[in-house]
Parts: structure tokens; C-alpha cells; sequence
């Protein structure tokens, strides 16, 4: 055999087994310590993701709100534009008419006009022809009975 070997099957002296066991309570209390060092440090971490995890949870709440708020803005918007659009259309087709009225009395106006300047070129050739009539009447009449 080997020392090596004499020396694993010797069994330990008192002194070094008591150094053995205060070492691996050491070693235990040292890994325990880690451990609950690690533990707090985890909690913390964990605390503070989960207080950001709310605020965002906060925000998206407000956003959507937000969202929901800008879309019925939105929509009165639209509504609001889509009954000027057609008030305007209206107004437009309104206008339109009026034009339309100005425009055919001008027309009948221009027409009336004309008619008028017939009928008196008319009127001064039926009293031309009659003055005209007359004067010969007349004259024949006065050369007659003169």
C-alpha cells in the first residue's frame, strides 16, 4: 500500500476531525450567508420589477384611455366636418341656383328687351303708316272739296 492510501484508512485524530466539522459549519454558515445575501438581493430585484411592471400596467391603462378619449375626438371630428361638408354643399347648390335664377332673369330681361324694341319699331311703323294715311286722306280729301 501505498502512504496515501495507509494515511485514508487511518482514521482521523480528534483534533483534525473537530478542525473538519468547524470547517464545514463554516463552510455551511458561509454558503448559508450566500445564500440569504443572494435571496436579498433577488427580493429587491423582484420588488423593483414588479413596482416597474405596475407603473407600466398605470401607463397602458392611461394610454388606452388616451386612445379611446382621441378616438371619440376623432369621430365628433369627423362627424362635425362631414355636416359642414354638407352645409357647404348646400350653400354651394343654393348659390348655384340663385346664379341660375340671375341668369335666366337676365335672359328674360334680354329678351323683353328686344321684344320691347320690336314693338316699338313696329308702333312707329303703324303710326308712321297712319300719319302717313292720314296725310293723304287729308289731301286727298282738301283736293277733293278744295
Amino acid at each position: 500500500m501505498t502512504d496515501q492510501q495507509q494515511e485514508q484508512q487511518t482514521p482521523p485524530s480528534d483534533s483534525i476531525q473537530k478542525a473538519l466539522i468547524t470547517a464545514n459549519q463554516l463552510n455551511q454558515t458561509l454558503l448559508q450567508s450566500d445564500a440569504e445575501h443572494n435571496l436579498h438581493n433577488l427580493t429587491n430585484t423582484s420588488n423593483i420589477l414588479q413596482q416597474t411592471c405596475t407603473q407600466q400596467q398605470n401607463q397602458i391603462v392611461n394610454l388606452q384611455r388616451k386612445i379611446v378619449e382621441l378616438q371619440s375626438e376623432t369621430l365628433d371630428k369627423s362627424e362635425l366636418i362631414e355636416k359642414e361638408k354638407k352645409m357647404t354643399d348646400m350653400e354651394r347648390k343654393r348659390a348655384e341656383g340663385a346664379m341660375e335664377m340671375e341668369k335666366d332673369a337676365n335672359e328674360r330681361m334680354a329678351r323683353l328687351q328686344l321684344e320691347s324694341d320690336l314693338l316699338r319699331q313696329e308702333i312707329r311703323y303703324v303710326f308712321l303708316k297712319m300719319v302717313s294715311f292720314a296725310m293723304i286722306t287729308i289731301y286727298r280729301f282738301d283736293s277733293n272739296g278744295n
